[in-house]
């Protein structure tokens, strides 16, 4: 197999670079710190990850147990939500979009297939519409 060029290297790091998504308009960037683009978004993503999703996880966890061990990887998925957003709104980078965006995808994704389940009705269909989704966000 052929080492990669230059140019695709040049192409996956500059997809890394601060401000290099096209997205920018949430706050003022560096307001609080020259370290972090969005202050208040970053942290709003990481407290998602870090307070909230285990915390979610250690109330259902009775319910968990007894229903659907399934909802461990709905807490996880929404944690790297939370850190997919961290990640971008810090950076606004190109990379930290793609990992905001397929995050919250996948999330919403796998809680549709998990709640919708074999039931018929509207979360019979949620979960059908999910099924046939999932392959092309991958």
């Amino acid at each position: 197999m052929a080492a990669p060029s230059g140019e695709a290297n040049a192409a996956f790091a500059s997809a890394f670079a601060a401000h290099s998504s096209p997205l920018d308009w949430c706050e003022q960037n560096y307001a609080v710190t020259p370290h972090v683009a969005e202050w208040w978004n970053t942290w709003s993503g990481l407290v998602l990850c870090f307070p909230v999703a285990p915390l979610a996880a250690w109330l259902f966890a009775r319910m968990q147990m007894r229903v659907e061990p399934r909802l461990y990887l709905l807490w996880a998925l929404m944690c790297a939500a939370g850190l997919g957003s961290a990640y971008f709104h810090a950076t606004l980078s190109l990379a930290g979009q793609i990992l905001d965006e397929m995050s919250v995808i996948w999330l919403i994704l796998y809680g549709a297939i998990t709640v919708g389940g074999d039931s018929g009705g509207c979360l019979g269909a949620i979960y059908r519409v999910a099924c046939l989704l999932q392959p092309i966000c991958i």
